[in-house]
């Protein structure tokens, strides 16, 4: 499975070896980043799936790649990444501080 693919699929969670063939690695470093944090998954009985959405954009990659999103949602830290996660794991997120340049003149 490729990232198009990941995007344009309807299935809400990928297993670990269409996981691995995305992010070109082994089986064994999926599960590993599962069983560490470092990926979102769900675990049903024995098994491990790591939901699509998240995983995408985990990855930068949810968004339309011809879509620009519109000027205010830029600094919204309601649709980044993270808080997409946090919903899916339960995690809290606080918003990121908004650093800007001081010049002394």
């Amino acid at each position: 499975m490729n990232l198009e693919q990941a995007r344009r699929s309807q299935v809400a969670a990928l297993t670990l070896t269409e996981t691995a063939q995305l992010l070109q690695v082994d089986v064994r470093t999926v599960s590993r980043a599962c069983e560490e944090g470092q990926l979102p998954h769900l675990r049903i009985g024995r098994r491990l799936l790591i939901p699509r959405l998240p995983l995408l954009a985990l990855l930068g990659a949810d968004r339309d790649p011809t879509h620009v999103p519109a000027p205010a949602a830029l600094g919204d830290p309601a649709v980044g990444p993270a808080h997409l996660l946090a919903t899916v794991t339960g995690a809290t997120v606080a918003a990121q501080p908004t650093t800007r340049s001081v010049v002394n003149r």
